[in-house]
């Protein structure tokens, strides 16, 4: 996920965001990270940064 995330929009970004980014605006200073560490608050599940792609678990009859 690291490679892949460098070549994204920034987590928050109103690009990231248009292209529908469900990460933190706010948290992560609309693209330029959050204060406490320099990094992003991604979300998860999100569409862009963290895609779900297990298949979901087969219910028992």
């Amino acid at each position: 996920m690291a490679d892949d995330f460098w070549n994204k929009p920034r987590p928050g970004s109103l690009e990231a965001v248009a292209i529908g980014c469900t990460c933190p605006i706010f948290d992560n200073n609309r693209g330029a990270g959050t204060d406490d560490d320099g990094g992003w608050d991604v979300s998860y599940g999100c569409p862009v940064h963290w895609p779900r792609t297990a298949e979901p678990a087969e219910k028992e009859s």
